[in-house]
């Protein structure tokens, strides 16, 4: 799997970070859709009371993530990625796999998307309570 990543001109470190960060990332397709704008309220609202923050991305609709917001996460460290209606390459999500960030694609118009996102983010209500 690195070799894969180190191919495709990734970074690739062997230390894993021992603190987990305070960020969960949130990667909209832009689609002008108010139902993202909802996701995203409601996202905020449920990781603001154990102190994390969201962080947001735009991509354009049917475009794969630019590798630019890959290596922007790396520097800067994420509890999780959430993709709203955002199409990711196979060697993203096994960069996002090799270094045990969770990331779960939520297409629009899931009811309750907020709650799906974050089952799969934290394993536990525990774990997202701090």
């Amino acid at each position: 799997m690195r070799a894969v990543l180190r191919r495709a001109g990734y970074p690739v470190e062997t230390a894993v970070r021992r603190d987990p960060s305070v960020l969960v990332d949130v990667v909209v397709a832009s689609s002008g859709t108010s139902w993202a704008g909802e996701v995203l309220a409601g996202l905020a609202e449920r990781v603001r009371e154990p102190g994390l923050a969201v962080v947001v991305t735009t991509v354009t609709p049917g475009c794969p993530v630019p590798r630019v917001w890959l290596e922007q996460l790396f520097a800067r460290g994420s509890r999780g990625v959430i993709g709203l209606d955002a199409e990711f390459t196979e060697v993203q999500r096994a960069y996002l796999a090799a270094h045990q960030i969770p990331c779960v694609l939520v297409d629009s118009g899931l009811d309750d998307a907020v709650s799906h996102a974050l089952a799969t983010i934290f394993e536990s209500p525990a774990e997202l309570a701090g």
